[in-house]
């Protein structure tokens, strides 16, 4: 069976317990405003242009897409996403993000850390959302316990939760984002409200290990220390010992642009997040900043 992919990371840390492998699955149903991977959230390969990295030799001229005149510019709608530019290339500045590939393709490539599989880490399915192809992934899960690879899902939550539930028995840890704990905020900075999502999280957490995810990006999806407070009523409802709550940045700024997108947030930091780290362990609650405990 194949899906779509965007990339496939070795090596990490932040992503579930020990070191693992973290495939990225193309395609999203939310548009956080604050998304460092925007290339994850269409379900079909796109063009990136790195204006930086170009060094105008017009190899790609033959292209009507690409247009050449006192700066350079892309005719995205007339894009087909050949990738015949890309391979003419020399700097790498054209790339297409996102490939088809087999399923068993993805787990050949993931075996090849199983050194550390075996102590203590394994595979996380990230996106995008992973749920936005769900027997892709659900072909991807059963073949990673075929061989013995500790499983986690890093997912929003906005799915179905037929969907879910079918993945439940195959997954050894849920890192479950909630993007923010205001309805009206949610609406505003992802498109999409979060009653879905809090419905789900209560579900799974029924069911299998949880880890509660937050970005605080200060200003917008958490604003004061009142937010924390209900944080921590939502995780105590469902359950949720561990929270990791990670740090804006700004590195995916550049791929809005390298995508032909704008990106406007402006983000002024006050600490927040560490006085949300402060007031959820008093509440008990097990609490990293960056993934890590």
């Amino acid at each position: 069976m194949k899906g779509i992919i965007f990339d496939i990371q070795h090596f990490c840390v932040h992503d579930g317990p020990g070191i693992r492998t973290v495939v990225f699955l193309k395609g999203c149903s939310l548009r956080c405003a604050w998304c460092c991977n925007p290339e994850s959230q269409n379900l079909a390969p796109e063009l990136m242009f790195d204006v930086e990295r170009c060094i105008n030799c017009k190899r790609c001229a033959f292209c009507n897409v690409i247009k050449f005149g006192e700066s350079i510019s892309l005719e995205r709608d007339l894009c087909n996403v050949c990738g015949i530019c890309e391979e003419c290339c020399p700097t790498n500045a054209l790339r297409i993000v996102g490939k088809y590939v087999e399923a068993n393709e993805v787990i050949e490539e993931v075996l090849k850390d199983s050194v550390f599989h075996r102590k203590g880490g394994g595979v996380t399915f990230s996106g995008g959302e992973p749920f936005m192809q769900p027997e892709f992934l659900m072909e991807l899960l059963k073949l990673s316990k075929k061989e013995s690879i500790d499983v986690a899902i890093e997912t929003s939550g906005f799915a179905k939760w037929e969907k879910i539930e079918k993945a439940i028995p195959h997954v050894d840890h849920f890192l479950f984002d909630i993007k923010a704990v205001d309805e009206k905020k949610h609406v505003q900075l992802t498109g999409a409200k979060n009653d879905l999502i809090l419905e789900n999280l209560r579900r799974v957490s029924r069911e299998s290990e949880v880890v509660l995810r937050c970005v605080i990006v200060e200003g917008y999806n958490f604003e004061n220390e009142a937010e924390a407070l209900k944080l921590a009523e939502i995780c105590k409802s469902v359950g949720v010992e561990r929270i990791d709550l990670l740090k804006y940045h700004r590195f995916g700024e550049k791929k809005y642009r390298m995508l032909g997108r704008s990106y406007s947030l402006k983000v002024s930091e006050t600490g927040l997040i560490h006085r949300f780290q402060d007031i959820l362990k008093k509440e008990g609650f097990k609490v990293s900043v960056g993934g890590l405990i």
